[in-house]
């Protein structure tokens, strides 16, 4: 049973009644990484818009490739390591280290070019015999990391836990975020379910609670104490185990 408080009442005996005692309101933690990725997804718009003019000090360019690149590459780290961690799942940790493996590469070119003032479209030859094959680096990037998010987006849908409902929805925007980098005719829009991609993934990482405080337990390890089906440091009015058919309770 619950706590309970002794108050008097306002009967002629003045005597005093047990009422139970409200318990005390509980305060969520806040999720870091969900607000990191919310605001990756309403501030990837302006800062792509505002770096694809080519326009600015340097100064300024290389802190929205920091950002942009950087943020992206957390984002897909701290997600990971909820995976790895609270889900034990590990379909994805392949595809999401060489993402942000690509991210970084890409983050030192961009770096590189604003710092020297080139064009940052280089184009790659190499000759087959009577062939010759063109690669231009702009789009093989697009390409190679159109591929890895496609990738990815397929390893989630093995994923057990449904989030919500929100699981199948933010696997497909990678899946088409994917396929709109790989499409050269459709990388124009490829930001758009990127977005929506980041959109999901916030409301994902918002609606569970903060990494260190979900602690799963291995399957080999001590049942918890306080009895055999009861969790550690049950509270009153918890079951705690059962004796010839009778639960026992403390309360």
């Amino acid at each position: 049973m619950g706590a309970i408080e002794l108050s008097r009442s306002k009967t002629p005996g003045g005597g005093w009644s047990a009422r139970p005692q409200r318990p005390a309101r509980e305060t969520r933690p806040i999720n870091l990484d969900g607000l990191l990725t919310l605001a990756l997804a309403l501030g990837c718009w302006p800062l792509l818009s505002a770096f694809s003019t080519g326009q600015g000090p340097i100064e300024n360019r290389i802190a929205m490739v920091v950002t942009l690149n950087g943020a992206t590459a957390y984002t897909f780290f701290a997600w990971n390591r909820r995976l790895l961690r609270q889900f034990r799942f590990g379909g994805a940790d392949k595809y999401v280290l060489m993402l942000i493996g690509l991210l970084l590469i890409d983050l030192l070119f961009q770096v590189q070019v604003i710092y020297s003032g080139e064009p940052g479209f280089h184009v790659y030859s190499s000759s087959l015999g009577r062939y010759s094959i063109a690669f231009s680096y702009p789009h093989l990037r697009a390409i190679l990391f159109g591929v890895l998010v496609i990738a990815y987006g397929f390893s989630l849908l093995r994923l057990d836990d449904g989030l919500g409902g929100l699981l199948v929805p933010y696997a497909y925007t990678q899946i088409a975020w994917g396929m709109a980098l790989c499409s050269l005719r459709l990388a124009h829009y490829a930001q758009w379910p990127m977005i929506a991609g980041w959109m999901l993934l916030a409301l994902i990482l918002l609606r569970l609670p903060p990494l260190a405080s979900t602690q799963p337990a291995a399957a080999n390890d001590p049942p918890a104490s306080g009895g055999p089906t009861g969790p550690a440091g049950a509270g009153e009015g918890t079951p705690l185990g059962r004796k010839a058919g009778r639960t026992v309770t403390i309360g």
